[in-house]
């Protein structure tokens, strides 16, 4: 026999005859005689099949077995010739391929397993005949949305945390061992939330009224913040996470409604106990441990606008952040606002995307990265100690740009600019 998987989502079964296969027959004559049976689970394409051994000593020889999987992320399981199917659901992602292993077991019988790969670099691992998940395989998690830390760890090895925002998994994983670490469900929609391709549109139509999430380590990750919330502006769920004894994080403390509007930015950092929220509202509030107590410190709200990306300094005493067209400075002890700087008006700089403090533990520069009102975008560096403009670079076109502190060098901060697009030209630097 022969299975088909077609575009719609319909399993076609051949009953192939050699002899008349290969017959003198006309082509009309051999298509008339192979009409396929038809079965319909699936609302898309049928991605993947995998025949079943036909197990001849077992309890039922006549039935033969099928294995699909799409888009649903959900194996099926047929029973032929009666057409019956049985269910496997909740892959962590679409199904792409199946390949089956059997063995035979004189008091088993048949003994079949099946190895599933995923849309997001994992295999799972299923025994078919008690429909179970034995194991998960998983490579990098594709694709991602944040790098939340490139770290070495206290082995010597290059560790590295992912975070995919849309279905709330945090994913930590060895460079050097090339496997996972861990892998945390911050959010509840991990479980609710279909997996999509973010990179279509109806992807993006979807996920527009799902839930949120937000990640930040803090404190060299012996706490996880998280900020869950609807799309809608329904609730919102702030949590803070401890790492325990066995290497996992175990929720400690959850606040409902944390702000009136919804959360825009989550930073934590990266040595102390200190973590910053800030809203749609204008409001900001900083989060400090007092006493195995999570507790908000202080707050106020930013002249015009809402924070969109933000910043602490390496000794947590100040706290930098965008709002606007302006980058302002407070002390975190009493949120005084220190000062404020701003791009050249030439520039026309509408918000900031990113901002990062360089270097890290003794700030000397500020790196801005800015979406103009005429949708180009750029970088900005300025003087912490002289508080002036040093030099601006502007991108023309609808690209990605991001840069990151790559350490120092004696009292010279430096840092990366990665570009997801054409190099600008002389006369675009000011």
């Amino acid at each position: 026999q022969l299975a088909v998987g077609d575009s719609v989502g319909q399993i076609l079964i051949y009953k192939l005859d050699e002899n008349r296969l290969w017959s003198a027959a006309t082509r009309e004559e051999r298509s008339s005689s192979h009409q396929p049976a038809t079965f319909h689970w699936h609302s898309n394409a049928v991605l993947c099949l995998e025949w079943g051994v036909k197990d001849e000593e077992g309890l039922a020889p006549e039935i033969m077995h099928l294995y699909s999987g799409g888009s649903e992320c959900t194996l099926i399981i047929w029973e032929f010739p009666q057409g019956k199917k049985s269910f496997l659901p909740r892959f962590p992602a679409p199904l792409l391929s199946l390949r089956g292993c059997h063995s035979q077991k004189e008091e088993l019988g048949m003994e079949s397993l099946l190895a599933v790969g995923c849309a997001d670099n994992s295999v799972v691992v299923i025994n078919v005949v008690t429909k179970s998940k034995l194991c998960t395989i998983s490579g990098l998690q594709v694709p991602y949305d944040k790098v939340l830390s490139l770290q070495r760890n206290h082995a010597g090895r290059a560790e590295v945390s992912l975070f995919k925002s849309k279905r709330g998994i945090l994913q930590k994983y060895d460079l050097d061992q090339d496997c996972q670490i861990s892998q945390l469900s911050v959010s509840y929609n991990h479980d609710q939330t279909p997996y999509v391709n973010s990179s279509s549109k109806k992807a993006s139509a979807q996920n527009q009224g799902g839930v949120r999430t937000l990640v930040s380590y803090c404190a060299n990750q012996k706490y996880l913040c998280t900020v869950e919330q609807h799309a809608e502006g329904m609730n919102i769920w702030l949590k803070f996470w401890t790492l325990t004894p066995s290497k996992t994080y175990e929720v400690e403390k959850t606040i409902l409604n944390p702000h009136d509007k919804q959360v825009k930015c989550l930073v934590g950092h990266n040595e102390v106990s200190l973590v910053a929220t800030c809203s749609r509202d204008g409001k900001f509030k900083l989060w400090t441990r007092v006493q195995n107590e999570w507790i908000c410190s202080c707050q106020t709200s930013v002249p015009c606008s809402y924070i969109n990306t933000s910043a602490f300094s390496g000794s947590g005493d100040v706290f930098a952040a965008s709002f606007g067209e302006n980058v302002g400075f407070w002390d975190t002890n009493d949120l005084t606002l220190m000062t404020t700087l701003k791009c050249p008006p030439s520039l026309m700089v509408k918000k900031f995307d990113h901002i990062a403090l360089i270097s890290e533990s003794k700030p000397a520069y500020l790196v801005g990265i800015w979406v103009s009102r005429k949708r180009c975008k750029g970088v900005s560096v300025w003087n912490l100690l002289t508080l002036r403009h040093l030099w601006s670079l502007k991108f023309d076109g609808n690209c990605h740009v991001s840069c990151a502190s790559t350490g120092t060098s004696g009292s010279q901060g430096k840092f990366a600019i990665s570009i997801a697009s054409n190099v600008a030209s002389e006369d675009d630097i000011h």
